[in-house]
């Protein structure tokens, strides 16, 4: 049963039925076709709302820019997966390359299972974290400085090396619930760097999942590194310090030794991402993780 915003049965007798060619014209079927199958479960009573509808929006204009920036530089330097020695690259994968790797195939792996299960909302809602919090935050903010370099660089084509395969396998996940979006995107990506492959993305089979280059050490610890960015960002605000201006030191306490190693291992990446010119992790001492910036 569709409800309106208030909770009530739409009825036209009440005069607050929406119509679906409303949403159609102002935001795309796609859209609304995502909202219908991500706003809750099948079983369930749907309750419409618009600002649910804009979220769904944005989404989308999330994931188009992502494609624009993908394809856009990826046409410059006239890349092309058939060209490319898959092996020789990715032995200049950087560790934010692994991790983008390892979440595609985790997203692939629960949207698929999702799907299976006939939980088309939990499948629309994994995707949407994807590519909201994974793919746009922070996966193109740790690799658009190595795309823009003008010159070849193994960097940058590592990257688009993972950005190819990461889109290629969304779309495909995409398809059923988005198909005009993922067609377009699927001939932009696909179709202009390989004239051999299928017409259209609904004619490619589902995607697979790679176990193999799923880490979930590497995404837990991504996400530590994550939180402490943000915290940094809070601490910056709170200090009217800009991102672009490098602070002489952060001081990061763990809240345990198992978090320590994992920021051990990412400190690159913490480091560049708070913008500060030295980095310490301390241990255990203190029982919460504590963030300070001098």
């Amino acid at each position: 049963v569709a409800l309106d915003e208030h909770g009530q049965k739409m009825s036209k007798s009440l005069g607050n039925v929406v119509d679906p060619q409303e949403v159609i014209k102002k935001y795309g079927a796609d859209v609304l076709r995502f909202y219908m199958l991500s706003a809750n479960s099948p079983w369930e009573d749907l309750r419409f709302s618009w600002k649910e509808i804009e979220v769904v929006a944005r989404m989308l204009n999330v994931l188009w820019n992502v494609h624009v920036f993908a394809t856009t530089y990826m046409a410059l330097d006239e890349f092309g997966p058939k060209k490319i020695d898959l092996k020789r690259v990715r032995e200049n994968f950087m560790l934010e390359d692994f991790w983008m790797m390892s979440r595609i195939n985790s997203v692939t792996r629960d949207a698929t299972k999702a799907f299976q299960e006939f939980d088309l909302h939990h499948a629309a809602r994994s995707i949407t974290s994807f590519v909201l919090e994974d793919l746009s935050r922070w996966y193109v903010r740790l690799v658009r400085e190595r795309v823009w370099i003008e010159r070849d660089d193994h960097r940058k084509l590592a990257a688009y090396v993972v950005l190819y395969p990461a889109l290629h396998t969304l779309v495909r996940l995409l398809a059923p619930i988005m198909p005009h979006v993922s067609e377009v995107i699927y001939r932009d990506l696909v179709k202009a760097a390989d004239a051999g492959a299928p017409e259209s993305v609904h004619m490619l089979s589902w995607p697979s999942v790679n176990e193999r280059m799923i880490d979930v050490e590497l995404e837990r610890g991504m996400n530590i590194v994550r939180a402490f960015v943000e915290g940094g960002a809070a601490a910056r605000q709170q200090a009217r310090l800009k991102l672009r201006w490098p602070v002489s030191k952060a001081v990061i306490r763990a809240s345990s030794r198992e978090v320590k190693s994992l920021l051990q291992g990412l400190r690159g990446v913490l480091q560049s991402q708070l913008n500060c010119k030295g980095l310490v992790l301390l241990g255990p001492e203190e029982q919460e993780a504590e963030f300070r910036l001098t």
